[in-house]
């Protein structure tokens, strides 16, 4: 049983820049959730690009499946730990009136025998905590520059 979270945070700063930060996820460390996130291949942010995204909630690789400069990031989650499938999360930017609204929706599922649904609907409270907390990492460090 997939579940989709979604999280919006307005962040006081350009498009431009905000949508540089997170598209260098290791940035993501800033959060207090997120120990360690590191591309493969040096800094490559591009389609087809694989990161590993060590935090709270486990270990990911991920991938990009869409990257347009300004507008959004789409990527899956190719392994992890623990398993989940997680083949569509999307992070929009778009231009508001106080700066720009980060919209990061995730589609998640638990793939544990019997009890994956249960874990499914916690790891979506889990994941609203984790992404808001990068969120927010973003909006102190973007809103002081």
């Amino acid at each position: 049983m997939t579940k989709r979270i979604v999280i919006k945070q307005v962040i006081g700063a350009s498009v431009e820049s905000t949508f540089d930060w997170m598209a260098h996820s290791n940035n993501f460390s800033r959060a207090p959730w997120v120990f360690s996130s590191k591309w493969r291949d040096s800094n490559n942010y591009t389609v087809g690009a694989v990161r590993n995204i060590f935090m709270l909630a486990g270990w990911y690789q991920e991938e990009i499946t869409e990257f347009v400069p300004n507008e959004i990031i789409q990527y899956r989650v190719l392994k992890s730990f623990p398993p989940v499938k997680q083949d569509f999360t999307e992070m929009k930017f778009e231009k508001v009136s106080r700066g720009t609204m980060v919209t990061w929706t995730i589609d998640i599922d638990v793939l544990v025998p019997i009890i994956g649904p249960i874990l499914t609907q916690a790891a979506g409270k889990l994941a609203s905590g984790l992404y808001g907390s990068i969120l927010t990492a973003g909006k102190k460090v973007l809103e002081r520059g």
